[in-house]
């Protein structure tokens, strides 16, 4: 009877024994869910840590026929490389987004350099520097997509939150280096002393990239996780990150935190989630106020970024051919070689200041905003290709209704606010590992889009002949040829 019914005879102290193995195995089952899920995804990790804590240096290590290669940028480039045969392999898995991202940044990256090849103007510099940003960032979306095409189905939910929890390490390292520079941990960025406050920056990019990449994790650690016992964690979470992105002093941060919480309130229908963070924000901004002159967030005023717009719009508008095709990849700025020159004789700061005239007018030497740069630099064929890549996945992650299941809403309001930095400084275009970070939680999302989208089309019935009623004079001439017979 006990067996048959599925129950064990009890024994003495079972109650006792059986307590712990339960336990044991809920605790086996979490360390499993924390775990890589993938052989990519465990080479993608210490990689990332490489990123986050390894000080930068600018200083070439490799050397590819004149082309000189910092350690992290041919970390990057080698292990891109040595994925890629496994995600072409395997690109059928997210078919969606091969075809509607992967496949439109793949063709700007193309068109980028065959620009470059047209126009030509290298200014004294080897084509292989002007050339190399465009592979090295489509080698930080290869990357990304190889990592989170390697996951099951059922476990892209858990790469997100495994990502947001280790940006969430980073914020906190960098934030105590930044509030302690006493440290011995070499920071990225070498921040001038009339900011008038302490920029939180490190190995993984500087403060003004930094919210790049927060603004999805905070989205996730909002959104993801619920329950009243994790409900302090995630309020933990969301206060550290945002206070991070205070840390960092950027103006176009906090333009983007406040984006996001427009987002949000549009996007829910509703004020409970923003009420019971905003609290949290404040209060963080008010810390981070009380340690930092506010001096520099409250400064909107940058003739540096001004100057550069205006003269880059100038030439993007020089005539019907620069409006459609753009000046050519390379040609405004072709700042890759510049920046380790600069980086290997210790002149970090002056790479932010310099300007370059142009006949256009003065701009900075390197580029100041990735819309600016595509635009100005591949036109409106290229501006259409990043569209493209970018909202063919996001609009439709922003349309899903709030009860929708899957992970993609959860990440869709940081990644959309994430784009207003993308106005103010180069993300994709140079600052290659976080790129790929950037990356990784866009086609996270892509891919959640893509499974919901394939079980959909999976569960409709087939369509059959509809049913149709003969008409009262077709019954009687049946019935009619009936009788005869």
């Amino acid at each position: 009877m006990d067996a048959e019914q599925g129950f064990s005879t009890p024994q003495p102290g079972g109650t006792a024994a059986g307590r712990p193995q339960t336990v044991s195995a809920g605790l086996a089952r979490a360390i499993r869910d924390w775990l890589p899920q993938s052989a990519v995804e465990w080479v993608w990790w210490p990689i990332f840590a490489f990123w986050a804590f390894f000080p930068s240096s600018r200083t070439p290590v490799l050397d590819i026929k004149g082309l000189e290669l910092t350690l992290k940028d041919a970390l990057l480039a080698c292990t891109a490389l040595l994925t890629l045969p496994w995600m072409v392999l395997h690109r059928n898995r997210l078919r969606h987004p091969f075809l509607w991202t992967f496949l439109p940044f793949t063709a700007l990256t193309a068109y980028a350099i065959l620009t470059a090849l047209v126009v030509g103007n290298y200014r004294g510099l080897h084509l292989a520097y002007i050339i190399f940003p465009a592979v090295q960032a489509w080698f930080a979306m290869c990357l990304a997509f190889t990592v989170v095409s390697s996951l099951p189905h059922a476990k892209i939910r858990g790469f997100g939150q495994r990502s947001a929890v280790a940006l969430l390490i980073v914020t906190v390292a960098y934030g105590y280096v930044t509030l302690f520079p006493g440290t011995q941990f070499r920071q990225f960025e070498r921040v001038p002393s009339d900011f008038g406050v302490p920029r939180l920056a490190g190995p993984l990019g500087l403060s003004t990239l930094l919210p790049a990449i927060l603004l999805p994790a905070i989205s996730y650690l909002l959104l993801g996780i619920k329950g009243v016992r994790m409900g302090i964690l995630r309020a933990l979470g969301v206060g550290t990150l945002a206070a991070g992105i205070f840390l960092g002093g950027s103006r176009a941060g906090v333009v983007a935190l406040a984006s996001f919480i427009l987002i949000l309130t549009a996007k829910r229908g509703g004020l409970k989630r923003v009420i019971a963070t905003v609290p949290l924000v404040v209060l963080a901004a008010v810390l981070v106020f009380r340690i930092a002159v506010p001096t520099r967030l409250m400064d909107f005023s940058e003739r540096y970024r001004t100057e550069t717009y205006i003269s880059g719009l100038a030439a993007w508008t020089q005539n019907a051919a620069t409006l459609i095709f753009g000046q050519g990849y390379g040609e405004m700025w072709p700042w890759y070689r510049d920046e380790i020159w600069l980086f290997k004789n210790a002149a970090r700061e002056s790479r932010w200041l310099h300007f370059e005239r142009t006949p256009f007018g003065r701009m900075l030497a390197i580029p100041a905003s990735t819309i600016l740069l595509i635009l100005v630099e591949t036109g409106v064929v290229g501006s259409f290709l990043f569209g493209l890549a970018l909202g063919s996945q996001l609009l439709p992650a922003l349309r899903r209704p709030a009860n929708y299941s899957g992970v993609a809403p959860l990440l869709a309001p940081g990644l959309a606010a994430s784009l207003v930095i993308f106005f103010f400084d180069a993300v994709l275009v140079k600052a290659f590992p976080l790129g790929a970070i950037w990356w990784a939680f866009f086609f996270v999302m892509a891919a959640d889009l893509s499974v919901q989208k394939h079980e959909v089309v999976k569960a409709k019935p087939h369509r059959r002949a509809p049913f149709r009623a003969p008409v009262p004079s077709e019954a009687l001439a049946v019935n009619h040829r009936a009788g005869l017979r």
